[in-house]
């Protein structure tokens, strides 16, 4: 499961494991930065195991507790041998006749220790007959995806799939606001979140002190809400790279965009915008392709409403008209003159837009 924050990633996969119609018993294991050593990745692994079977994994367990550390393959391979001998089997599971376990790690994207994805590919490439891995992540891990993709091996819930459709988003709203919702309502809403379930959810907290539900979600922005924009700082901008952070305030101007255009406003080194958009698209943060081509991007409204604020917190008036100026002239070079003219009024070079009709 990988979208990008808030989209629904953990309730659902919990949601998943507790509501399967022949429920397999699981060990879940939430991540985070601190988890990044080989052996306290292991333990907590372990740990989580015998939350449904008390007593195994002893000799993997015994292996991370040596004075010599042994190889990794050594300790995979342990750990496999000792899922393969698990016996969890739950009433209900025991009903349907299902056994085995599923491995749930939350907030994989925490990860970013080359030995831990080798030990991850080496599981999943020996994972004993009904032991299964479930993963929730803000990014694609390096792992082989592509590998067990062609191979039929792995299910994908990407951020669409989560996307909320309007019935849905009609239910989260009143049963957080408690109050009934009108249709055209939820409808804008909706389509200003692009169906984001913690854009709704905040929407919707903002929303319970206003008698006229209509007229906020009309005015409604992602800087509307101090809970988005708080949410928005501390989980998603906060956690870049500053240079990531850079090209998304500067991008923030444009509705849209492309690696050259990138460049133009970023002065990146040629040829490295696309990076910058690769590693963006990857980092699922909020960025939409909007082309077959995959060369054009937008980002998500709120996204662009949220850095568009905090561009004019953090530069001057001169500097966003440079960003402008900078943008302006790419598509007046490129013979996009609508967009060109837009920006040079934007920029207040009304000479320069003259010029250009």
């Amino acid at each position: 499961i990988c979208a990008q924050a808030g989209a629904g990633k953990t309730t659902l996969l919990a949601q998943w494991l507790a509501e399967r119609e022949c429920p397999q018993p699981s060990a879940w294991l939430s991540l985070d930065e601190h988890d990044n050593d080989p052996v306290i990745f292991l333990h907590y692994l372990i740990a989580a195991v015998r939350t449904a079977s008390p007593h195994s994994c002893e000799k993997t367990f015994n292996l991370l507790s040596a004075p010599k550390l042994p190889p990794v393959r050594a300790i995979t391979a342990a750990l496999v041998n000792e899922l393969d001998d698990l016996d969890v089997v739950s009433s209900e599971a025991r009903a349907c006749s299902a056994s085995g376990l599923v491995l749930a790690l939350d907030d994989y994207h925490q990860i970013t220790e080359p030995e831990i994805h080798e030990i991850l590919t080496n599981l999943v490439e020996h994972l004993p007959q009904g032991v299964h891995l479930a993963l929730a992540t803000r990014t694609d891990p390096p792992l082989p995806l592509a590998r067990w993709r062609a191979r039929r091996e792995m299910t994908e819930v990407r951020s669409a799939d989560l996307r909320f459709t309007l019935q849905e988003a009609h239910a989260l709203l009143e049963g957080t606001t408690g109050r009934e919702m009108n249709s055209e309502t939820v409808r804008i809403l909706e389509d200003k979140t692009e169906g984001w379930v913690v854009g709704l959810r905040l929407a919707a907290l903002s929303m319970r002190a206003r008698r006229d539900q209509e007229a906020f979600a009309q005015g409604f922005r992602g800087t509307s809400s101090d809970l988005i924009a708080e949410y928005l700082v501390n989980e998603v901008l906060a956690r870049q790279l500053p240079e990531i952070q850079d090209s998304l305030l500067r991008t923030s101007i444009l509705d849209r965009f492309c690696a050259p255009l990138c460049e133009a406003l970023t002065e990146v080194p040629a040829a490295k915008g696309q990076q910058v958009i690769e590693w963006i698209a990857k980092s699922n943060l909020f960025l939409v392709s909007i082309d077959e081509e995959g060369r054009w991007y937008r980002y998500h409204h709120l996204f662009r409403d949220f850095l568009r604020h905090e561009l004019s917190q953090q530069t001057s008036a001169a500097g966003i008209s440079e960003l402008h100026t900078r943008a302006a002239t790419w598509f007046a070079e490129h013979r996009l003159t609508d967009e060109a003219l837009h920006h040079f009024l934007a920029a207040g070079d009304t000479a320069a837009a003259a010029d250009l009709v």
